[in-house]
This record gives C-alpha cells, structure tokens and sequence, in this order.
C-alpha cells in the first residue's frame, strides 16, 4: 500500500530515560481516520510507578518531510511473563 511516506514516528520515553523508537503509519492514502497499532515496545519495568512519555524529536522527521502528525486513541499495556 502507498502511502507517500506518510507515517509518524516519535521517541518513546519510559521514566525520562529513551525506551525505543514509536511508528504510527498512515493505513492508506488519504485515509487518516482508519485506525490500527503502531510496532510494539518492549520494555522491563521495576515494581511501581513509571512516567510514559511519546515525544517528537529532530530525529523523528520521516522521509515525506510534510507530514509527521499522529492522532493517538489509547497506549495499550500488555504484561509478557518470563
């Protein structure tokens, strides 16, 4: 699917600390209210409460250059057990 190199990336920040790289892409041309998941991040956390944080920075331009916008409904959290 084409979809001009339209996507949003952004850094994502688990206790001000860089935890991995978010993409959110356009799911097809013209069609930004078609809604799905971005690529997962795993992360190890300690017991207790944490600070999430989705930030852009210079490094998150896209290769389109216009368009880097995200629209973001919920984080959704899963626990993987080892």
């Amino acid at each position: 699917m084409n979809t001009e190199n339209k996507c949003a990336i952004r850094t994502l920040q688990s206790d001000a600390k860089k935890a991995g790289t978010l993409v959110f892409p356009q799911r097809g041309k013209n069609d930004w209210n078609n809604w799905g998941f971005s690529n997962s991040v795993s992360l190890q956390l300690s017991k207790g409460k944490h600070i999430l944080t989705i930030i852009f920075e210079e490094a998150n331009d896209n290769m389109n250059g216009e368009v880097n916008a995200a629209m973001l409904d919920y984080l959704r959290i899963t626990r993987l057990d080892q």
